[in-house]
């Protein structure tokens, strides 16, 4: 991804280019989150931030599913996931703070 305004990139793919024990290289869920952030899994999660910059969620080897986004008018931006093992789903969330 780019920022258009300042003309720089703010992250690749390059982290989700194959690493041990993935059956699959590449990006499998995007959410795009408020202020040009966005979170990508690819047996692994990353946060990305224009102002942090990248941040891992969760470790290589996780098999994380159903990104999303929630934007409440009284509380900060919810980022949710859910990570898969075996035959049990755990769903975790993270506040987005402004």
């Amino acid at each position: 991804s780019f920022d258009v305004r300042a003309g720089k990139r703010l992250a690749d793919r390059s982290r989700c280019d194959g690493f041990e024990g993935a059956p699959e290289s590449g990006v499998q869920d995007v959410a795009f989150l408020p202020r040009g952030g966005m979170a990508y899994a690819c047996g692994q999660l990353w946060l990305q931030s224009p102002a942090k910059g990248a941040v891992q969620l969760e470790p290589p080897g996780t098999n994380v599913t159903h990104l999303a986004v929630s934007k409440n008018s009284t509380e900060s931006p919810l980022l949710y996931w859910t990570v898969v093992n075996g035959g049990t789903s755990t769903a975790k969330t993270l506040s987005l703070l402004r």
